[in-house]
């Protein structure tokens, strides 16, 4: 998975943490057993823009279910356009722990949340 990480501004607190780039590109893969005992591979790309500690939007596209994430520190929304569907929960108020939550409650994976 390629992400890239900038700098905090020479302003910036001394602890503070990275952030990703607006739209940081992310490419990542999964792989599956299939019935055959033969395992498929799936491959997703995601354009991810964060702001900490509570803003967060990623555009998944690939060999997976696409769809839109949206997180504004209260709130999360996933829209998926193929099916014309979405859905909106409350979420924890920071990107730390709403990733987790999203990927206990609702099953979306994060690939790069352990640098995000």
């Amino acid at each position: 998975m390629a992400m890239a990480i900038m700098a905090p501004p020479a302003d910036a607190a001394p602890n503070a943490v990275p952030t990703a780039k607006p739209a940081t590109p992310a490419a990542s893969s999964e792989e599956v057993p299939a019935k055959t005992g033969q395992f498929l591979t799936f491959f997703a790309d995601s354009k991810i823009a964060l702001e900490r500690p509570n803003k967060l939007h990623a555009n998944v596209t690939g060999d997976v279910p696409n769809f839109h994430f949206y997180y504004d520190g209260s709130k999360v929304s996933a829209f998926d356009p193929e099916k014309n569907v979405y859905a909106v929960s409350n979420a924890p108020g920071t990107i730390d722990e709403m990733l987790p939550f999203m990927m206990k409650k609702a099953g979306i994976q994060f690939p790069a949340a352990d640098i995000l």
